[in-house]
């Protein structure tokens, strides 16, 4: 399960990693985040709803459901849409903090996208290479790739374009969680390895 929470959470600063009790080990200080885009009120809908179904689709191969409400129960990814870098202790200007779970030995993973990632089409890209991290699929260095997380190769540094999950893509250099992988990998068959397929 991931679950999409755009509408503000207390986030506590922990050891450990657990959406399930909002406690991250990523996050340097105690935070309130606000709501997603709360500063956009007349398009903030239309950014969660276009960003929602992107994500859909590309997930769509995979056994992996999405919630913009909280599960009843984990394990489950969180997404943290809103606020700034600045709100968990990061310097000012990062679009994204997410911690990667090479292995993935967290049950219950938290990411961070803030209001700095104000596109449907990027916001979709920073949130699938988060749920990959999540999982332990290293980011990739191709700026139309939904693996590309950071850097000025990946595409909320060019002009927004509808990522996709490629092949035999480069491993960003200094990526985390390698090896296992080096060199290149199939981001369809790491998202396949850790979801497994829709039936």
């Amino acid at each position: 399960m991931i679950y999409l929470s755009f509408e503000g959470e207390q986030i506590t600063k922990g050891a450990t990693t657990d959406a399930t009790t909002n406690t991250s080990a990523a996050a340097k200080q105690d935070a309130t985040i606000p709501p997603y885009l709360s500063a956009r009120p007349s398009d903030r809908k239309v950014i969660i709803r276009d960003t929602y179904f992107r994500l859909a689709e590309l997930l769509g191969p995979y056994d992996v459901a999405l919630a913009t409400t909280r599960p009843a129960s984990g394990p489950y990814q969180m997404i943290v849409f809103g606020g700034s870098s600045e709100l968990i202790g990061f310097p000012a200007g990062i679009g994204a903090v997410s911690d990667p779970d090479c292995g993935d030995t967290v049950a219950s993973d938290i990411s961070f996208i803030f209001d700095t990632i104000d596109d449907e089409a990027w916001t979709t890209q920073v949130s699938m290479a988060s749920i990959g991290l999540n999982v332990g699929i290293p980011s990739t260095n191709r700026w139309t790739d939904c693996m590309c997380f950071s850097g000025s190769e990946c595409g909320y540094m060019h002009p927004a374009i509808n990522c996709t999950l490629g092949t035999n893509v480069p491993v960003a250099t200094g990526a985390a969680c390698v090896p296992p992988y080096t060199g290149a990998i199939d981001d369809q068959t790491r998202f396949e390895d850790a979801f497994g397929c829709r039936q």
